[in-house]
């Protein structure tokens, strides 16, 4: 029996394509998809070694095909375990894009028992199941409507605009009748209890200069 394995994607056409990748696939080399499964995208905030119960079904023999590794939506440390279930109980695993053929039948496959050779595409494979987790979970929030990333962060206003009046009572040195940004410091603290440095005041001046500016 050939069991063909699809990602679930929210959202766009990339299970289309992956079925016509299995499709094309069997065709050229004269096998025949028996049954599609879709398997949902992996949480990035979960654990996932339940979900080898997908693959309980398949028996000695049976063939899966997909058309990559990731798209088990399987993590690392689990599709290891997975594959090494698969050389125990004979099940032959095809990934396309990979250039994987892992069948436990052929003892004389360097490519299809070697493990460590097959190690860093499976390392790579990790990488891109949380890059599309996130796409998947990006589309899934789009599509109820729901916002994405950071809220946008607002500019805060300086703890010296609720004293505006006071601030522009007492205008700092360089206009006539100037005070040091020093004594406008002290002024603060003896009126209203207020106690900035000398180069709060500073700023908040300069700031209120830009103001203007723009207006």
């Amino acid at each position: 029996m050939i069991t063909a394995y699809v990602r679930d994607t929210l959202g766009t056409r990339d299970n289309i394509f992956q079925t016509e990748l299995i499709l094309e696939h069997c065709r050229k080399n004269n096998m025949e998809v028996d049954d599609f499964v879709k398997i949902k995208s992996l949480s990035i905030n979960t654990k996932n070694s339940h979900r080898l119960d997908d693959f309980q079904g398949l028996e000695r023999g049976d063939i899966l095909i997909s058309s990559e590794l990731s798209c088990l939506g399987l993590g690392l440390a689990t599709l290891i375990e997975l594959l090494k279930l698969f050389d125990k109980r004979g099940i032959r695993a095809i990934f396309i894009k990979n250039n994987l053929d892992i069948d436990p039948a052929k003892k004389d496959n360097p490519v299809s028992n070697s493990f460590v050779k097959n190690i860093l595409a499976i390392q790579e494979m990790q990488k891109k199941v949380r890059s599309d987790a996130i796409k998947d979970l990006y589309n899934q929030r789009i599509a109820e409507g729901k916002p994405w990333g950071n809220p946008v962060s607002r500019p805060r206003g300086s703890k010296l605009d609720k004293y505006r009046d006071i601030m522009l009572k007492y205008k700092p040195i360089g206009r006539k009748g100037g005070f040091s940004y020093n004594s406008i410091a002290k002024i603060l603290d003896l009126e209203v209890g207020m106690k900035v440095t000398m180069e709060t005041v500073r700023k908040w001046y300069r700031n209120e200069e830009k103001k203007k500016k723009k207006r």
